[in-house]
């Protein structure tokens, strides 16, 4: 009887080598996800607002937290090592099973992207890969008793791969986190240094600017810490912070808090210039007036809590169980929503936050202090509350707290909290302003169609005019699938004009045109759906160029060429949305910029500001 004494090697497949490299495929695919998930790094056709953003941000996107590129990196990697090791065709039964459960996740996967018809390019390489492997993987094996090196690739292997991604995870978290903590500490500071330290140090009189607060105050008129908070019904960390700040109320009887609104949408907020951001987010805010209008305090807080609770997710019939619930009149909720008189009240909350410089939210106050680092951290609220409380401040009204900085001081004092980043070269920019040879540079990335671009433009250019030593330089950024591969696979175009103007603008770089500003200035004022050719009549007049050769040029290859050596000089300082503004290498924290902010912005000196390290980058 003979007996099968064929070496591993023998019985080895080369089929198992091609598998376990199409599983290093997939992984690297995945690893992908997960660096851009760690870094600020934007992956060709992964926007902010592309498919894959929109399946990361899924209850699909992550496991307990965890994202799924991070198991799904992992796990491809642990089985490509795996069939490295060990390349024999006899395979256990429990890792048979193991594959194809893995199979049927990623077929899992495949099928959540058909139904939602959002289609990630990255996850499907990895999904694909990996079935394609599992295919080389089944052919050429057989069932086999047990296969000890082949766990011990795996689980090697996948364990390491998780603990990179944990470690990474922990020291980008802590990182984030620790820079938020110091700017809440900062603003901490700030508060205890006007807390008066003994009943004899405080003053007998409030200031005179009438003190600074919101409505529907909870506690007590006279507090030790008054936080008033401008949040955005849609966003997630004012649901988070909301929760904190509901465990604060009831651990601190001499805390009070009230509200304005700030709803981040283009619909009532002005310098919210996307449309498809938080949507719903300005009727939520009419609704939760209303809400008070028709039943006091009482009900808009119970309203308050159900829209942080719903995420703004509801519908007219859910709106409707609601209102059952309260026993308030549905017609009447919706009638008093769309008054004028809310309408008005929500604009005054969102002018007066544009006042103070808002850019986002949550935008806290803590006894008339901006508390910063709350943002995208609201546990720092809960910090803040607890060290003021610590120092047992005397308990005052909302009088008492004088009114914030204006918005040049705070977008200032962002500005100089930024890290300088490193900007293409100078000789690198082919649309310069201003003096060639100045110190001082201004360099914009432009999104023709954004509504914060004109002004973003005029302003710079006119720094540039008015000075001797200011050097502007404009690149284009447009987002739009057709021109920019970082928003390639956009579910819907965010700027659908923006290819048109893009093209147009980098056509009359090529006319030689000595009204090339003016020309500019033209194109991006014009209506956003103007035809093509009345847009290029307008821009050519500007220019004072026949409208035949803007034309031509603005199909010409050379002009393509043009915008995507802009896109090229994008990468440095990694810009992922336009209009951005950069001045002494740092970002402005809003495209917002005054000619008066930008003429501060020049003028700081950083050496006399900051530590010896962080100089002026001109």
């Amino acid at each position: 009887m003979n007996q099968d004494v064929r070496s591993p090697q023998a019985v080895s497949s080369p089929l198992l080598i091609v598998a376990a490299l199409m599983l290093l495929a997939a992984a690297a695919s995945a690893l992908a996800l997960g660096i851009q998930h760690l870094s600020s790094l934007a992956l060709p056709g992964c926007g902010p607002t592309s498919a894959c953003a929109e399946l990361a941000a899924s209850r699909w996107g992550n496991l307990g937290g965890w994202p799924v590129a991070y198991l799904g990196a992992a796990y491809f990697f642990g089985l490509a090592v795996a069939f490295f090791v060990h390349r024999e065709k006899r395979l256990a039964v429990p890792a048979r099973l193991l594959l194809s459960l893995g199979g049927l996740v990623s077929l899992f996967y495949l099928g959540i992207m058909a139904t939602e018809q959002k289609w990630c390019l990255y996850c499907l390489v990895s999904h694909l890969f990996h079935l394609g492997a599992l295919a080389l993987i089944f052919y050429s094996t057989e069932a086999s008793v047990q296969n000890r090196g082949w766990w011990f690739g795996l689980c090697g292997a996948g364990l390491a791969a998780t603990v990179a991604f944990g470690i990474a995870e922990w020291q980008t978290t802590t990182q984030v986190s620790s820079e938020q903590r110091a700017l809440t500490e900062q603003s901490i500071e700030q508060v205890l240094e006007q807390t008066p330290k003994s009943p004899e140090s405080a003053t007998v009189t409030p200031p005179s600017d009438g003190g600074f607060t919101g409505r529907y105050r909870r506690g007590p008129e006279q507090a030790s810490v008054r936080l008033v908070v401008f949040h955005d019904y849609q966003c997630k960390d004012c649901a988070e912070l909301d929760a904190e700040l509901e465990q604060l109320l009831e651990t601190y009887p001499t805390l009070s808090l009230s509200i304005r609104h700030y709803p981040m949408c283009s619909q009532c907020n002005p310098n919210i210039s996307w449309d498809f951001f938080h949507t719903q987010a300005c009727r939520a805010a009419y609704l939760a007036e209303a809400a008070y209008r028709i039943g006091g305090e009482d009900l808009f807080w119970e309203f308050h809590r159900w829209l942080f609770e719903n995420k703004v997710k509801f519908e007219e019939a859910e709106l409707k169980q609601f209102c059952d619930s309260q026993k308030i009149d549905f017609d009447q909720l919706l009638a008093t929503a769309d008054s004028d008189e809310i309408q008005n009240l929500v604009q005054e909350d969102i002018d007066l936050a544009i006042s103070l410089g808002a850019t986002g939210t949550p935008f806290v106050f803590l006894n008339g202090v901006e508390i910063r680092g709350t943002s995208s951290n609201p546990g720092n609220a809960r910090l803040a509350v607890e060290k003021v409380m610590a120092a047992n401040p005397p308990r005052r009204s909302s009088a008492w707290d004088r009114f914030p900085p204006g918005a040049e001081e705070r977008l200032l004092t962002e500005w100089q909290a930024e890290d300088a980043v490193e900007l293409p070269a100078p000789e690198k920019c082919r649309l310069v302003f201003g003096n060639p040879e100045g110190s001082h540079r201004i360099v914009i990335y432009l999104e023709p169609t954004d509504r914060q671009t004109a002004v973003l433009w005029r302003n710079a250019l006119a720094m540039a005019q008015q000075s001797d030593n200011v050097r502007l330089e404009m690149y284009l950024y447009p987002i739009h699938s057709e021109l920019n591969p970082r928003f390639a696979k956009l579910s819907k175009e965010l700027f659908p004009s923006s290819a048109k103007f893009s093209r147009v603008l980098a056509a009359l770089r090529k006319t030689g045109s000595s009204q090339l500003a003016e020309a500019i200035s033209v194109c991006l004022q014009c209506d956003y759906d103007i035809a093509e050719q009345e847009l290029i009549e307008q821009v050519a007049s500007a220019a004072m160029v026949e409208p035949t050769t803007l034309q031509e040029l603005s199909k010409a290859p050379e002009t393509l060429a043009e915008i995507e050596y802009d896109l090229s000089q994008a990468t440095l300082p990694d810009v992922g949305w336009a209009p951005a503004v950069y001045i002494h290498a740092r970002s402005a924290p809003s495209a917002a910029v005054s000619q008066q902010v930008m003429t501060r912005m020049l003028e700081t000196d950083f050496a006399k500001l900051s530590s010896p390290d962080e100089t002026l980058n001109p």
